[in-house]
Formats: structure tokens, C-alpha cells, sequence
């Protein structure tokens, strides 16, 4: 065997190593793509779980919410304190399924499904929208346009184009 055939053997062995790590890597990121999606899907669960569960949790909050429904002037002060961070908390987790699903990390019939059920729960009680005129600019200009449309009663279908989805809910929301 002359050294230009062990060159040769080197080489086709050199290309095999090359291929092979290279369909090891698109294994292990097909991998890694399909664990993070998971991972956004579970926080995204956690995220509507942690709120239902304040409002069940929380001494006197759901009594609080359903006080409220005239608007924030009928509670004392504390209670407004309560409510508002409440709602802030509640808006915030939205804010971050909502930057997942843009970013792709959520499916699209997972989303829809929670999405109508956020436009529900946080609408249906007349707080939600006074919230959002009071706080709306502490949130992201994409998230803003998609809340906005669900608070106007639009149910948070993309009419401005923001990449947002989600599909409209036929409840009913008070203004």
C-alpha cells in the first residue's frame, strides 16, 4: 500500500468522522428543540395554574374580585393594592406565554385554548379592563396590541399584523 492510498483511506475515513458528528448534532438540537418546547409548554400551564390558584388561595380575593365588579372605587384601599398586583401578576404571565408562543416555543392549538380562556376569565370581571387602561404601558408595545384586542372584545385576532393568532372567543365582554 503506497502512502497516496493510506492519504485516501484517511480522507474517506476524515469525511465518515465529519458526517457522522454532524447528524449527531442535528440529533441532539432536534432534541434540545423538542425538551425547550416542552419546557415552554409546562410553563405555560404553571402560569395559568399559579393564577387560578391565587385567586382560590388568597383569603378573600376572589371575594375581592367579585366586590370589585363596580370598579376599583368600591374597595378600600388595600384591597385596590391587593387587586391591582393581582391582575399585574396575571397580566405578566400572560405577557411571557405570550413572548413564547411568538417566539414559536408554543403550539398554535395549545395557545388558541388558553388564550380564549384568559380572554374569559380576565374579562369577564369589569376590573380586568380597568386595569389595563391604568397599566397597559408598563407592558411590550406586541402584547399591548393583543391585549388591547381582547379587552375591545376583538378576541385577540391579529388585526394589526403582530404575528398573534389566537383565535376569538364568543363571550361576551363587559365594557
Amino acid at each position: 500500500m503506497t502512502l497516496e492510498d493510506i492519504n485516501y483511506i484517511a480522507q474517506t475515513i476524515g469525511v465518515a468522522a465529519i458526517l457522522g458528528t454532524f447528524v449527531a448534532v442535528l440529533i441532539q438540537m432536534r432534541q434540545t428543540n423538542r425538551l425547550l418546547r416542552n419546557q415552554a409548554k409546562r410553563a405555560q400551564i404553571d402560569g395559568i395554574k399559579a393564577i387560578s390558584e391565587a385567586t382560590y388561595q388568597t383569603p378573600g380575593l376572589a371575594d375581592m374580585l367579585m366586590r370589585g365588579a363596580g370598579g376599583l372605587d368600591g374597595l378600600a384601599p388595600a384591597e385596590r393594592m391587593q387587586i391591582m398586583a393581582f391582575l399585574m401578576m396575571a397580566e405578566r404571565t400572560w405577557e411571557a406565554l405570550f413572548v413564547q408562543y411568538q417566539d414559536g416555543l408554543i403550539d398554535e392549538e395549545l395557545w388558541q385554548a388558553h388564550s380564549r380562556q384568559a380572554q374569559a376569565a380576565l374579562n369577564d370581571n369589569p376590573l380586568t379592563p380597568e386595569f389595563w387602561r391604568m397599566r397597559r404601558d408598563f407592558f411590550m408595545p406586541a402584547y399591548r396590541a393583543f391585549r388591547d384586542a381582547q379587552v375591545e372584545g376583538k378576541g385577540g385576532q391579529d388585526t394589526l399584523g403582530y404575528g398573534t393568532k389566537a383565535a376569538p372567543t364568543t363571550t361576551p365582554v363587559r365594557a
